[in-house]
């Protein structure tokens, strides 16, 4: 299995701990400028939808902890739902 990679209009499930997972998509990114790097993720829970900016090397590190996994739209919904 490959290791996901940050692609705007891509969705990912993050593991928080043993018993709770949370879904995110990445709405849109720089790749340049004063603001290189940052990634807007548009988080979903069953109460709340709201975004969140981090960096590029904060998702590195949690593919590393192997506590990300990219999901279908299909799954993506079905944290919304």
């Amino acid at each position: 299995m490959t290791k996901p990679k940050l692609k705007v209009g891509h969705y990912y499930e993050l593991k928080i701990d043993k018993n709770k997972k949370i879904a995110f998509g990445v709405m849109y990114g720089f790749d340049s400028g004063k603001n290189k790097d940052v990634y807007a993720l548009m988080i979903y829970t069953k109460n709340k939808i709201f975004e969140f900016p981090i960096q590029k090397n904060l998702f590195d590190e949690w593919v590393k902890e192997g506590r990300v996994k990219g999901l279908t739209s299909d799954e993506a919904l079905v944290y919304v739902i």
